[in-house]
């Protein structure tokens, strides 16, 4: 593991992310700074609280992306991964969309990826309204590729890696 921190102070797996999964800046050797952490390491020392971002399973694999195609962080992607992948204003959330102001800081809604069925739900979640193709989102509703989904002053495009005919395989 490779913990860095970008320029806007947030710290992540330089060997798991090309970029920042918080704000987006891509690491640079000139500005980013690479830290060396220990298991015995006490970070309360340090008054300061910090995540650290690593695989939750060993090795979570894409599923799909997010494109904001509208809104303040407009042309820019998010991953997805399998199981939940939630979305808000947070640093802490799955998908941040820090930019847009008009989006809650709790999740707005969840884009979820069952393996066993090979397929993705938009489910709402309580920290704001979300829309699926202009339609209010309440409840669970299966997502394909192409489908908009509107939260706060962004609109964003679904698109599926795993779909018919591409799953990853267990290991």
């Amino acid at each position: 593991m490779a913990v860095v921190r970008c320029r806007k102070g947030h710290y992540y797996d330089v060997e798991k992310y090309s970029q920042c999964p918080h704000c987006g800046i891509y690491s640079d050797d000139e500005d980013d700074k690479t830290l060396a952490f220990h298991s015995s390491l006490d970070l309360e020392e340090n008054d300061k609280t910090i995540s650290i971002i690593t695989d939750k399973n060993g090795a979570d694999y894409i599923a799909g992306w997010l494109v904001c195609i509208k809104g303040p962080e407009k042309g820019r992607d998010y991953r997805l991964y399998h199981g939940f992948n939630r979305i808000g204003r947070n640093h802490n959330l799955d998908v941040a969309v820090m930019e847009d102001s008009a989006i809650s800081r709790e999740a707005s809604l969840a884009v979820v990826y069952d393996d066993r069925q090979n397929q993705f739900h938009a489910v709402s979640q309580t920290g704001g309204t979300a829309y699926l193709n202009g339609q209010l989102l309440e409840g669970t509703k299966v997502i394909k590729t192409g489908d908009l989904i509107e939260i706060g002053k962004s609109e964003f495009e679904f698109i599926a890696f795993c779909r018919e005919g591409r799953v990853w395989e267990r290991d």
